[in-house]
């Protein structure tokens, strides 16, 4: 049916936006050559409705693809840092002695320069550091012939008849001799230590005895433990089952026990007492060294694993090297170096040292 409309009297040639009784249109007029006008008309509700189609259409697949997007995007920027985030956790495990290069392989193209950098640094780290410990190492090694050679003299000194004072002199000379001895040797001991990375063999050779290196150490230790009248022993374990085995060097375990009981006798007071235990808790053996001497203050006890750190206010001969190079060495083995109070109500200090136990092939 067609539909009438009152005409507005000044339409013009163009497009108009029109309500014609009480309904919008849109408009579309055109005139004739001759002057007569024709309108096309479109109503604006049906426009709207195309529009309105038209805009579900073009947004609709939209919201669609944008959390498709977002997810493939995260997931292209996980795998992208993956690898540094490898790369962190490597740096982040590593020890403080580690200076090997950092991995570059899969790295983004744009992070590789830094991790060059960081490499040339490394590089030159490890250099400065080996050169210092070369120089420690080789100068101690150059002064244990001298040493020597004085401890000798000291002892042919002594054949010859002197007055008391001439005694008490030559036993202050030969006990200073007897400690530039002990410093020497540390030296070497953590020099050595430092410049070698342990790494467990393929083999099963590596399977060191506890209870053997405590025979071992002990019967070294008796005379410095009889000079003061310290009962040192071992505490029988009350665990029954195999000797226990730890995968480290009978070398590398005596010098760890043997450190740890030489600074309880040192730091134990005369007629005191110095145990050995041995133990095992899941796959670690736990080595402890226990003595009734001053003690480590909690605050302390960090410090003390340093080189040459020493507590303020003890007047005992010692190089400050022993626990550092436990430490040292226990690390390079895999395992964990603990002081802590006894827990007898006793005063003194209890060393744990956790290491891996030897696996039974």
């Amino acid at each position: 049916a067609h539909k009438r409309f009152s005409w507005p009297s000044d339409l013009r040639a163009g497009l108009h936006t029109l309500r014609l009784d009480g309904d919008g249109y849109r408009v579309a007029v055109t005139q004739a050559a001759n002057g007569e006008l024709f309108a096309v008309f479109q109503a604006t509700h049906i426009r709207d409705e195309i529009a309105n189609d038209s805009a579900m259409r073009a947004i609709v697949p939209l919201l669609v693809l944008i959390p498709i997007l977002l997810l493939v995007v995260n997931d292209l920027v996980k795998r992208l840092l993956e690898p540094i985030r490898a790369l962190s956790t490597a740096v982040n495990q590593r020890t403080g002695d580690d200076m090997s290069a950092l991995p570059m392989q899969q790295l983004p193209v744009e992070v590789q320069p830094i991790v060059q950098a960081v490499n040339q640094l490394l590089l030159k780290l490890s250099d400065s550091f080996n050169t210092q410990r070369r120089f420690i190492a080789d100068a101690a090694h150059e002064l244990r012939t001298p040493m020597t050679a004085l401890s000798l003299q000291a002892q042919r000194l002594g054949s010859v008849r002197l007055d008391v004072e001439g005694h008490r002199r030559l036993q202050a000379l030969q006990a200073g001799i007897a400690r530039a001895q002990h410093l020497l040797e540390q030296l070497l001991n953590f020099a050595t230590v430092q410049n070698t990375r342990w790494q467990a063999p393929h083999d099963t050779t590596v399977d060191a005895l506890v209870t053997a290196s405590f025979q071992r150490v002990l019967e070294v230790s008796l005379a410095l433990a009889q000079a003061k009248d310290i009962d040192v022993g071992v505490v029988a374990s009350d665990m029954p089952g195999p000797p226990v085995r730890v995968m480290a060097s009978a070398a590398d375990l005596d010098c760890v026990v043997r450190n740890l009981v030489d600074n309880a006798i040192r730091y134990s007071p005369d007629g005191g007492q110095v145990d050995l235990s041995v133990a095992t808790r899941g796959e670690q053996a736990i080595i402890c060294v226990q003595d009734n001497g001053p003690g480590i203050a909690p605050a302390e006890r960090q410090r003390v694993l340093d080189p040459f750190y020493r507590v303020l206010g003890t007047d005992q001969n010692g190089t400050g090297l022993g626990l550092a190079i436990v430490n040292t060495l226990v690390s390079k083995l895999g395992g964990q170096l603990v002081l802590k109070d006894r827990s007898d109500q006793i005063s003194g200090l209890l060393v744990e040292v956790a290491l891996p136990l030897h696996q039974q092939s």
